[in-house]
């Protein structure tokens, strides 16, 4: 059945002429020839990408050049499925809302209209820092009567860290490790009595340091050994690897150039994370696609230039209409920031250039695979709000 699905688009490649006219800024679309420009600029501005052949010659696109069929980024980090990710907080331009609810303005509304790509989301680990960083905020500090002091409750943010110190700058550390209240009077024996706070290191026997030491270390090993089989986790002494290095999936990710519908194509092959170099199957990969688009938008196919396993595509069936509305709101901010300026219309106000075509297709479709980490490219607002 795959084999037979892949000779019908074949045909149907075969039998749609070649687009010759440009219309880039009319239909979102590309011709070859537009094809090969952008990718040109990509590879210029971000090394990582670069032009591939076929593996097999009978798969050669007449309509490119032989050296330049596809693009291609290598062992692209992935570090976390997308299913872990999807419910957690999304901090878009800087300004952080729920996952369900979106951003929000500062009346209130929801203001997630006009966002057409979640730029960042957060960790698990930033996640946990934030909410430290809540905690922190709400926490108060009491005086001696049990009542809130009055900094903690009046100011925020370093309020609390200020009350913090005005409260220990009214105690001192006692000779025998307790804590008494500082008296106001200073007197000439101040400094005696600190002196006297002190302990004399040579009271303390250091014969058998190292012995503690040895015995330390030892009870953390097997702690963490402790940890590590309590979680299914592999120990140090189990391990040749070194503990610190962060195991995570690896994508090659590729663009071609689809003859049907005049627009890039993205394909993806996924590397198992447990140091195998083990393809993913399709469902593994399916885990790092948002769940919308999950063997809907992204399937598994066989790539048009390589030979061997399948790998997961982004069809791009709606990739013209969504870049024909990027590039139409891209040139209204053109025209905005021309009326608004004292000076005539630009060749800016034309709206961006066949060149940048890629780079706006890439912020797009990272939007379907958020935790691919291939994306670094230049910087790119727009929306796709009709």
């Amino acid at each position: 059945m795959p084999s037979l699905l892949s000779n019908l688009k074949s045909a149907r490649e075969w039998a749609t002429p070649t687009l010759k006219s440009s219309a880039f800024l009319s239909r979102g679309v590309l011709t070859p020839e537009e094809f090969v420009i952008a990718g040109d600029e990509l590879v210029y501005k971000c090394p990582t990408w670069s032009w591939e052949t076929c593996d097999d010659p009978t798969k050669l696109k007449k309509y490119l050049p032989p050296n330049k069929q596809f693009l291609m980024t290598r062992n692209v980090p992935c570090s976390a499925r997308v299913s872990s990710m999807e419910n957690v907080v999304l901090d878009v331009d800087g300004v952080v809302g729920a996952g369900e609810g979106g951003r929000r303005g500062s009346d209130g509304e929801n203001d997630d209209d006009d966002d057409w790509l979640v730029s960042r989301i957060l960790t698990a680990e930033e996640q946990r820092k934030r909410d430290e960083d809540a905690l922190v905020q709400e926490f108060n500090i009491l005086d001696d009567e049990g009542e809130v002091m009055a900094s903690s409750a009046s100011k925020g943010g370093n309020g609390i860290v200020d009350a913090a110190v005005e409260k220990l700058g009214q105690l001192s550390m006692a000779g025998n490790g307790g804590i008494a209240s500082a008296t106001e009077g200073g007197g000439g024996n101040d400094d005696d009595n600190n002196d006297d706070e002190y302990a004399d290191m040579a009271d303390f026997e250091d014969d058998n340091v190292m012995e503690d030491e040895a015995a330390a270390v030892a009870s953390s090993s097997s702690a963490n050994n402790n940890v590590s089989s309590a979680n299914n986790l592999p120990s140090a002494s189990n391990s040749n690897k070194n503990s610190n290095i962060l195991n995570v999936r690896s994508y090659n990710v590729s663009i071609t150039y689809d003859k049907y519908y005049q627009t890039p194509r993205v394909w993806l092959s996924g590397y198992a994370d447990d140091g195998t170099n083990r393809p993913l199957t399709g469902q593994e990969m399916m885990e790092d696609v948002i769940s919308d688009y999950a063997h809907r938008t992204v399937t598994m196919e066989y790539h048009p230039h390589l030979t061997g396993m399948q790998h997961a595509s982004i069809h791009p069936c709606q990739h013209g209409a969504v870049m024909k509305t990027i590039i139409k709101n891209l040139m209204k901010d053109c025209d905005n920031d021309n009326t608004t300026s004292s000076k005539s219309k630009t060749k800016d106000a034309k709206g961006p250039s066949v060149e940048m075509y890629l780079f706006i297709f890439l912020k797009f479709v990272s939007s379907m695979i958020p935790t691919i980490s291939y994306d670094f490219t230049v910087d790119v607002s727009a929306s796709t709000r009709k």
